[in-house]
């Protein structure tokens, strides 16, 4: 709860100074591809966890649209997205906890094929009251979803993922990203929130999850595809400078049914 809060105001700081120093951002280097503005520099993220016990910069410069206050990842994702045609056609679309700045873009997009869900009430037509482990939906209901950030909070995801799966219509696409630090998933459901801090960075996150999700995906049924900002190119992102939080966020899993 405590995290949530001060995300919450560091969000809206980071937005509140993006809108009153927005002219002194403006240029050509960077792209946004979410509200479409570019600019010379954009806003830098300081940021530092303690991951396996040990503290961890995850500062990174040129991470923010000045703008809209999308992340590199968001951008990657929203990238992904544009290049592969995951849009096209009008598809029927489930996203799971989704930023403000993609409600209006998706649903711009799609109109009443685009569906948002999350455990609370938020503004978007469509909007579904879902707990993940237990999606009030029929088989093969969507042909499109997006889970991103969101397992690293759930307990049972073994039984989320099937729950995607499950929902997600045969030929259908999945988009999932979670932070991943290595290959190797760690995990102890025993800790408490302040052992969770310490281990794994953040007191909501109940695992540290590595790039081995790939086998739980696999085991739900998923065709899987390892997509990341080295193949997804573009100027939405700082190429120039390595960190942390740029590794963590580094993959997208592409999951077909």
């Amino acid at each position: 709860m405590a995290f949530n809060l001060k995300n919450r105001i560091r969000r809206k700081l980071y937005s509140f100074h993006g809108k009153v120093f927005l002219s002194s951002y403006k240029g050509t280097k960077f792209h946004c591809n979410i509200c479409d503005q570019s600019f010379d520099k954009m806003i830098k993220l300081y940021d530092s966890y303690t991951i396996r016990g040990k503290d961890s910069d995850h500062s990174l410069p040129n991470a923010i649209c000045p703008n809209c206050g999308s992340w590199f990842r968001h951008r990657m994702l929203q990238k992904y997205i544009d290049d592969s045609g995951f849009l096209e056609g009008q598809p029927k679309l489930l996203h799971f906890a989704p930023e403000t700045f993609f409600v209006k873009n998706f649903e711009k997009k799609l109109g009443n094929n685009y569906h948002t869900c999350d455990l609370k009430v938020m503004e978007s037509p469509n909007h579904h009251i879902v707990d993940i482990n237990n999606i009030p939906f029929e088989d093969n209901s969507f042909d499109r979803i997006i889970c991103s950030h969101v397992l690293e909070h759930i307990e049972t995801d073994e039984k989320a993922i099937s729950e995607l799966y499950r929902i997600l219509k045969p030929g259908g696409i999945a988009l999932i990203a979670v932070p991943t630090y290595g290959d190797k998933t760690e995990e102890d459901l025993s800790l408490t929130p302040a052992q969770r801090k310490l281990e794994y960075g953040i007191n909501i996150h109940v695992r540290l999850y590595g790039t081995d999700i790939s086998k739980k995906l696999e085991k739900a049924g998923f065709k899987v595809q390892m997509e990341s900002y080295e193949t997804i190119e573009g100027n939405y992102m700082e190429r120039g400078h390595r960190s942390a939080h740029l590794d963590s966020d580094k993959y997208i899993f592409i999951c077909t049914k």
